[in-house]
């Protein structure tokens, strides 16, 4: 489930009451539906507050807490191919958790290429640990440049 429908499900709110309600098509709901929370803009933000009776800061919050435990587009590959592992899921939430305290946003992981090989449970495993030691690297130097 993408993000906006999976923030509305919390409400018991469908995307087209979204749009009846907010003014801005059912189409551009699904669009937006689509992509990352990156590319939702002030005015959809306050449309979602509108409609959830929530002040719109508190709506990015939200969202970006769903964000985080999608674990920035990991959730999908994981929940397709059914691997889990607490410890790696974890760790991964906890840096992407410090970087986004410290200011910096990162597009959703995507795995295009890993897909089209029909990877097994310990390609998708080792594929977070690279990330999970890529994302620890990056934060080591921010560190070092404080």
């Amino acid at each position: 489930m993408n993000l906006l429908d999976q923030y509305l499900n919390q409400y018991e709110i469908t995307r087209y009451q979204l749009a009846k309600v907010s003014g801005i098509s059912n189409g551009r709901w699904g669009e937006l539906n689509k992509k990352g929370l990156e590319h939702y803009s002030v005015r959809h933000l306050r449309a979602i507050a509108m409609v959830i009776g929530k002040p719109s800061h508190e709506v990015l919050l939200e969202l970006e807490e769903l964000v985080q435990d999608d674990l920035n587009g990991f959730r999908a590959i994981l929940d397709k191919y059914q691997v889990t592992d607490p410890n790696r899921e974890q760790r991964l939430k906890t840096l992407l958790q410090k970087l986004d305290a410290e200011g910096y946003h990162l597009t959703p992981f995507t795995f295009n290429r890993l897909e089209e090989e029909n990877p097994s449970k310990e390609d998708i495993l080792k594929a977070m640990d690279n990330t999970v030691i890529t994302l620890e690297e990056i934060i080591e130097k921010i560190e070092s440049e404080e």
